[in-house]
């Protein structure tokens, strides 16, 4: 009797496993064609080729997203890039924007996540942006090594410096100058030139310790570097040249969010929300282009790796408490 009814609770046991096995598979092979009529809605109604760049902009990275481009089939007339980075090198976020427009008639850039410094050139080389809630941009400056240091800087941090030591300045000669001039109301005991000299000679001691941190030279560098960024701009859209010189200039920090409502503000009517599927699709990849991953290639090559991983619960990168994947695992760019 025992025997036989652990006989039949090991059957029950493999038949609801089996019952198991099958329904994810009829549930992922159901999701797979969900996505894949997603991705084929948002290519038809924009009539465009898609792919994926959820990395740093390198030389060797962009000469890799070239080479994927190269070896795709070309089939629409559009490109859409959805595009992932932190920055990364001026030089070439130019040529990747460059060989976009050359080889495609419309650049539409998709932001579902991070999109910042170098990646803000692409957005001014973009004819359409496409911005969901997560998506940001930053100010269009520049990352140099720092001085003795193997961090790297902002190109804004100098500019920051000298423009409190401009709104300063006079405001300190100024307080001094009436502070000296109370002291001697009759103006009868100091001289006024007297007291513009010491009223000088009070701000700018104030004022030396910012200012005798400023070394000329690299301030040259960081200066050149800045109007590298602005020329690339102006070369690859010239029509948006006070847009640029807004993102080169008026933002304080490298690190300043610029979200969608001011990014319409900048860019205008070009930049707008995901539609329905546009939406759906950024929830089916949100894991790789919230924030960099290190995959560049086309939006089927990404769908193919992420429909293997989700359909694989017994994969050891799989991570059960919040159903995503380790970015190890899809990686797709060359080593550095």
């Amino acid at each position: 009797m025992g025997v036989c009814l652990i006989i039949t609770l090991q059957k029950v046991i493999v038949e609801n496993e089996a019952g198991l096995i099958m329904l994810l598979e009829n549930k992922k092979q159901e999701n797979t064609k969900q996505i894949q009529n997603y991705l084929q809605e948002v290519s038809q109604d924009l009539d465009s080729d898609i792919f994926v760049f959820s990395a740093d902009i390198t030389q060797s990275n962009v000469d890799f997203f070239i080479k994927e481009i190269r070896n795709f089939p070309k089939l629409k007339s559009n490109i859409v890039l959805i595009l992932t980075t932190f920055g990364g090198d001026p030089d070439a976020a130019f040529r990747m924007a460059k060989f976009v427009k050359k080889n495609y008639k419309n650049f539409i850039l998709f932001i579902f996540g991070y999109c910042k410094s170098a990646g803000t050139l692409l957005a001014i080389a973009a004819n359409k942006i496409v911005m969901s809630d997560f998506g940001e941009l930053g100010p269009l400056d520049i990352q140099v090594p720092k001085e003795g240091d193997l961090r790297r800087e902002s190109g804004l941090n100098i500019q920051q410096s000298l423009k409190v030591i401009r709104e300063e300045a006079p405001k300190i000669y100024s307080q001094c100058l009436f502070d000296i001039l109370d002291l001697d109301p009759e103006r009868e005991t100091i001289p006024l030139k007297v007291v513009e000299n010491l009223a000088v000679s009070i701000a700018i001691g104030l004022l030396k310790p910012i200012s005798g941190q400023i070394d000329p030279a690299r301030l040259g560098e960081l200066d050149r570097q800045t109007r590298i960024a602005m020329e690339y701009g102006y070369r690859l859209n010239p029509n948006r040249e006070k847009i640029i010189k807004r993102l080169t200039s008026d933002y304080p920090s490298h690190s300043f969010v610029i979200d969608y409502d001011e990014a319409q503000e900048l860019f205008g009517d070009c930049v707008r929300k995901p539609t329905g599927a546009e939406y759906n699709l950024e929830k089916y990849i949100f894991d790789v282009v919230r924030q960099p991953v290190d995959f560049i290639g086309s939006i089927e090559k990404l769908l193919e790796k992420l429909s293997e991983r989700k359909g694989d619960r017994n994969s050891e990168s799989y991570n059960s408490s919040n159903h995503t994947f380790v970015q190890e695992d899809i990686k797709v760019v060359p080593p550095a």
